[in-house]
């Protein structure tokens, strides 16, 4: 059927499609899957009374964007070293008000927990950067899978209570080309077209998860890429924890997205660059909403090195990346 309530009928015959080995989704029994993460987090808002939603400083500027789009109040909260929140008990929030806290690299998951004893429905959890942390029941969570995996889009929403209206299909094979030219060139090669996809992606409207994304998110090993992220977090923490001033507990850690790396040294993310480990830098639209360079949040820009640990990669390569620390720190390093 088509939106009109059409019977569409199959096509038999004809040129092959792309072919995917379906296995099943990792959220399955989602409430919803939607287009993007931002939209995750928009369909969340759209669902419940919300007038306002309290968000980190720390935080992506596509977090925001869904609350704008809403026309809804929204303030910024500080955290601490240690990725927590600051000042926002529970008995600050109103009954329409709701504050969203970040699974930040996906090493946040028992505090995830205690923040769901505390604020239960009014608390989102932002798991864009913690695909493999479970849902929390009596509260919202929200994931992006394209931060995980080779998926043109899509978004898995938790929440109360389904839209009740229904949303239009997105369509993704025009934004395939980074994807399927990553897989015969270098990434720097195809970074152009990786970028204006993700700017075709800004603002775009509320959908269903296409079918295209869909099937691919079906045809992934799920648990094989979750014990290689654990795997190469693990080895790089073991190497580089004398020098990380990010504290980790090692127990919360569930196929997380990347390693963070807290090291004041102004020049190791080029260094890193300069030798092909592609490290970016979060958020440098935070800088706009804090003042001066002395909160933890600009110390975060400045200095927290997300370094890739994903499931492309095997332990010689995380080998490579100490190597390259370790040698900036050795002879580069600022006196």
């Amino acid at each position: 059927m088509n939106l009109n309530g059409e019977e569409i009928m199959k096509e038999i015959g004809g040129f092959f499609e792309l072919e995917l080995n379906r296995k099943g989704e990792y959220y399955q029994n989602a409430t919803a899957k939607v287009n993007s993460g931002r939209n995750a987090i928009n369909y969340i808002l759209r669902t419940s009374d919300t007038q306002k939603v309290y968000v980190p400083y720390f935080t992506c500027g596509t977090v925001i964007e869904p609350i704008i789009t809403l026309n809804l109040k929204f303030e910024f909260y500080s955290i601490d070293k240690n990725l927590e929140i600051i000042g926002m008990s529970p008995e600050k929030l109103k009954p329409n008000e709701k504050i969203l806290y970040i699974n930040y690299f996906g090493i946040k998951n028992d505090y995830a927990n205690t923040l769901a004893q505390l604020y239960t429905e009014q608390l989102i959890i932002d798991n864009t950067q913690a695909f493999f942390k479970c849902p929390i029941e009596n509260t919202h969570q929200c994931y992006s899978p394209r931060k995980f995996f080779g998926v043109p889009d899509g978004g898995y929403v938790f929440t109360h209570e389904k839209l009740q209206e229904s949303l239009k299909r997105e369509e993704s094979y025009a934004r395939c080309e980074a994807l399927l030219g990553r897989v015969e060139k270098a990434g720097s090669e195809m970074y152009a077209s990786y970028a204006q996809h993700n700017k075709e992606m800004c603002n775009r409207p509320l959908k269903e998860m296409s079918q295209l994304t869909q099937g691919l998110l079906e045809s992934i090993d799920y648990e094989q890429v979750k014990v290689r992220r654990e795997r190469n977090f693990l080895y790089l923490h073991h190497a580089l924890d004398k020098y990380n001033k990010l504290q980790i507990q090692i127990d919360q850690v569930i196929g997380p997205m990347v390693y963070p790396l807290w090291i004041e040294q102004e020049g190791l993310r080029n260094f890193l660059i300069q030798h092909k480990i592609y490290v970016p830098t979060y958020w440098n639209e935070v800088l706009e909403y804090v003042d001066g360079e002395k909160n933890i949040e600009s110390e975060f820009v400045r200095y927290l090195l997300p370094i890739p640990i994903d499931q492309r990669y095997e332990l010689s390569d995380m080998a490579r990346i100490v190597n390259v620390v370790q040698e900036y720190l050795t002879t580069y390093q600022e006196t």
